[in-house]
């Protein structure tokens, strides 16, 4: 084999294998990349449930349920389907080292609560009480995760807080950057090995040969939809293909012969100059972000890929490089990360408006109940200004004996005794429940009535309650009677406001079915107007435009849809309207 055909198969050797190694190296630094963007979206993913739960109340267990305020946790998928929404990951909170909500799915599609944390996470977590970052197999799949330790107050470990992402995901991005890395890697092996195998047979003809190679060559590089071009080792242009000269918008032929700093000059100029002068010196294949004018005049993020390409004589020939332009691809990113920040902000922003409209709900229901309360005391009050009277008059009649006394005295301990029960069932009314816990229909409904009985007594509204069939539900009683209230409070406002004639009836039947309560609220008030009545459960809609808050029959959905996962719906019957309350049954 001639010198010169073994120099250059040697060479082509040599910048195969530099090629080789370059977009090797490209690939890991694109994965170590991609996964400490995963771990910092973890992060965020973390720090917004952590706020959320915040937002909720303290976090405690309770008799094997894990509470954050009066917020129940388990079985609540909420909070880990919001943080699906926004940042599209995996979440789940754990009860020490048991799923009780969660977003991830087994095979059959369910939720998997109920299953236990196993591996590296349980040790480091539960046994340690130190905090997991890796990679951990989650129902057989391999994910990218984090697990942080909930404390309680006395700082005992109650549960866990979990995010993660499938690692597969990430596998998908990498398999097509290496397809794209791969594919330019063939076509610069090919513009590198054709024109070898062709030159390591040449004839006698080398040199018109050799010119009909470089003409191939440049043909070749300039059918890559990649800018591609090459130097000296003094950082002068040698040639470029045509995805070059469009995106610069500049000929190759006022490219060749010129510096890097006299195509753009200045600050960014002086950067890719002192690139090129790291990649002559050290022979090290350079990867960098800068800011490059291209052909329409802006600024774009540019990402380069330079490396030495090798001399028989001088050892370095020179420098070849591509670039890519990721303009879209940071805006992209920018959009997703301000799109997150801005969902962050929206549900700290629903998180407190439903805490406002709870107070607002309160005070007016608690308006409501002294008008009650007034209406329950009436009676007794008047009865006992009788008997006082009757008292005074008896004693100046001289019929004033020790029976007599005895006799009012009692009947005067019974009225205030029954004014003092009137009292205390107005403030278990208002007490909130501490936690989840059965209890029946029909009696907090019975409990309900007692409260209003008179003031419905006083203005003609006949209460008929009809109990067919009756069972244990689970949940929060007071909320139960305040949805309970709020309904029969707005057909009794809207009674008096269309002045309906007598009789003036609201009936109350409870019933169940194979699996929940069923509680139906009817009136003969003249129903809901077509119009509105799609409207109903929105956040301050109201017709009561002087007295309504418009957030009462929201906040008894809430309470019945999202706090004891039942229905409230609402329709119109022939005389009137309807509220049909749908609660499960304890155990189903």
């Amino acid at each position: 084999m001639r010198p010169a055909k073994k120099y250059i198969l040697i060479n082509t050797l040599i910048a195969l294998a530099v090629l080789i190694t370059y977009s090797l190296v490209a690939v890991a630094r694109f994965q170590d990349e991609q996964q400490n963007e995963a771990a910092r979206e973890l992060e965020r993913s973390l720090a917004t449930m952590k706020e959320l739960l915040a937002a909720k109340g303290e976090l405690r267990k309770v008799n094997g349920t894990l509470m954050a305020g009066d917020y129940v946790i388990n079985g609540n998928y909420e909070i880990p389907d919001i943080i699906e929404e926004i940042f599209e990951g995996a979440a789940t909170i754990f009860l020490d080292d048991v799923r009780i909500s969660t977003n991830i799915r087994t095979s059959d599609g369910k939720r998997a609560t109920g299953t236990r944390l196993q591996g590296p996470p349980y040790q480091t977590v539960i046994k340690e009480g130190r905090r997991f970052t890796g990679e951990a197999l989650i129902l057989g799949v391999p994910y990218l995760t984090v697990y942080e330790p909930i404390r309680d107050q006395n700082g005992k470990l109650i549960g866990i807080l979990f995010a993660g992402v499938k690692k597969s995901v990430l596998i998908v991005t990498l398999h097509h950057l290496k397809t794209q890395l791969y594919l330019l890697l063939l076509v610069l092996i090919l513009v590198m090995a054709i024109p070898a195998i062709l030159i390591t047979r040449l004839t006698s003809r080398e040199e018109e040969a050799r010119h009909a190679q470089v003409k191939f060559l440049q043909t070749l590089m300039d059918t890559i939809p990649n800018p591609i071009f090459y130097k000296d080792i003094h950082g002068r242009f040698l040639g470029c293909n045509k995805a070059t000269e469009n995106a610069l918008g500049v000929p190759r032929e006022q490219l060749i012969g010129k510096t890097v700093a006299d195509v753009i000059g200045g600050e960014p100029g002086e950067i890719h100059r002192r690139t090129d002068d790291e990649v002559i010196s050290k022979s090290e294949i350079q990867m960098y972000e800068a800011k490059l004018t291209l052909k329409d005049g802006n600024l774009h993020d540019v990402v380069f890929y330079k490396a030495a390409f090798p001399d028989a004589v001088k050892g370095v020939g020179g420098i070849i490089g591509t670039f890519v332009d990721v303009t879209d691809i940071k805006n992209f990113e920018r959009a997703l990360r301000e799109e997150a920040e801005s969902r962050c902000l929206h549900v700290a922003a629903l998180a407190e408006k439903d805490k406002m409209l709870m107070q607002q709900n309160r005070q007016a229901v608690m308006g409501e109940m002294i008008g009650n309360i007034a209406h329950q005391w009436r009676q007794p009050l008047n009865t006992l200004a009788l008997i006082f009277q009757e008292l005074l008059i008896t004693y100046q009649g001289g019929g004033f004996t020790e029976e007599y006394l005895a006799t009012r005295t009692g009947r005067i301990k019974d009225l205030i005794h029954h004014m003092s029960e009137t009292v205390d069932e107005f403030t278990k009314f208002f007490r909130p429940g501490k936690a989840a816990a059965p209890f029946m229909p029909s009696q907090v409904i019975t409990r309900t009535l007692g409260l209003i009985e008179a003031s419905m007594k006083n203005i003609e509204i006949e209460i008929r309650m009809n109990v067919t069939a009756d069972a244990e539900v689970v949940g929060y009683s007071n909320e139960y009677s305040q949805v309970i209230l709020n309904v029969i409070m707005n057909a009794r406002d809207t009674f008096c406001e269309r002045e309906i004639p007598l009789p003036r009836i609201i009936r109350i039947d409870v019933t169940t079915s194979a699996a929940s309560s069923l509680v139906t609220i009817t009136d003969n008030a003249g129903g809901i107007p077509d119009n509105i009545l799609a409207h109903i459960f929105d956040s301050y809609f109201t017709t009561k435009e002087s007295t309504g808050t418009g957030i009462g029959l929201y906040l008894a959905r809430t309470i019945i849809e999202k706090n004891m996962n039942g229905i409230l719906s609402g329709q119109n019957t022939v005389d009137g309207a309807a509220f049909r309350i749908e609660v499960p049954l304890k155990g189903s």
